[in-house]
């Protein structure tokens, strides 16, 4: 009777220190989770502001009259005296 009884606490023992590796062992998923998750949104910004680096840019012109406070009139540089 005493031998059945150490062997359930054995065995209950082990079943313990299983679901303690297990428990461990999912939070240590979700944590690896969220910190992908967070490193895909940092490359989707990255990207993003590569992507915005990328389109082209507005030409410079110079003010040849200004009119009002907001209201100029401007001449467009060409594109070959650009850098």
């Amino acid at each position: 009777m005493k031998e059945n009884l150490s062997y359930k606490q054995y065995i209950q023992g082990k079943f313990d220190i299983l679901e303690f590796m297990f428990a461990e062992k999912q939070a240590n998923i979700k944590r690896q989770e969220a910190q992908r998750n967070e490193l895909n949104s940092q490359v989707r910004q990255v990207k993003e502001e590569l992507q915005a680096l990328k389109e082209p840019h507005s030409y410079v012109g110079d003010v040849v009259n200004k009119w009002e406070r907001i209201k100029f009139q401007l001449k467009q540089i060409q594109k070959e005296n650009m850098l």
